[in-house]
């Protein structure tokens, strides 16, 4: 994978065999990269300043600190709870007009019919 040569002279790394996901070799920073959204694990803002510098020289770039979309998922961060709810709104709609899909009548509760067992 390419690795933007901004990010190499900043000390970012790729992190680990996984694809698209980079940290920097001493701060405590993390992001991950699809297409042109970037997903920012951060400690100290300082850090992030430090990306968004590093980004800045090359690109325009937009920063929201919520971190309540990323590609195309909307996050609902509970950090006192310690988990997020994610939501992909008008996912199922938009599927199934993509693919014409007319509306089902009847629930499919299984992938296939089923078959009464016979007993001897």
């Amino acid at each position: 994978m390419y690795v933007d040569p901004c990010l190499v002279k900043s000390s970012y790394v790729r992190a680990g065999i996984t694809p698209g996901i980079f940290r920097h070799v001493t701060k405590k920073i993390v992001f991950s990269l699809v297409v042109d959204d970037f997903g920012v694990k951060w400690e100290d803002r300082a850090d992030l300043d430090h990306l968004i510098a590093c980004l800045r020289e090359l690109y325009k770039v937009d920063v929201k600190i919520e971190g309540n979309l990323y590609i195309g998922i909307t996050l609902d961060w509970y950090y006192a709870a310690g988990y997020v709810d994610l939501l992909m709104s008008g996912y199922i709609e938009k599927a199934l007009k993509r693919l014409d899909i007319a509306k089902i009548l009847r629930p499919v509760l299984a992938p296939h019919a089923w078959n009464a067992p016979t007993y001897s």
